[in-house]
């Protein structure tokens, strides 16, 4: 008879998702070069989770991260672009 694990599953708070995926987004090798990107909140994400995520990032030293209009945050870091 199998025995059923000692742990849980959950899936991840907002927060986490949200970190994730602007961390795969950071992460790509085309963004790399340019050193930047631009974000955007999906629907599925809770604001509150959005904005704590995109603070803790602003306060991260040599990133800036600027409001872009309709949402969407620039992040940029070693330098800035100016795309």
């Amino acid at each position: 008879m199998r025995s059923s694990p000692s742990f849980t599953t959950t899936t991840p708070h907002t927060y986490e998702r949200i970190g994730h995926r602007i961390r795969d987004l950071v992460s790509d090798p085309k963004v790399q070069r340019l050193q930047c990107v631009t974000v955007r909140r999906l629907e599925d994400e809770d604001p509150t989770d959005w904005r704590r995520v995109i603070n803790e990032i602003a306060s991260t030293a040599g990133v800036k991260v600027e409001e872009v209009g309709n949402g969407a945050f620039h992040i940029a870091w070693n330098g800035y672009c100016d795309s």
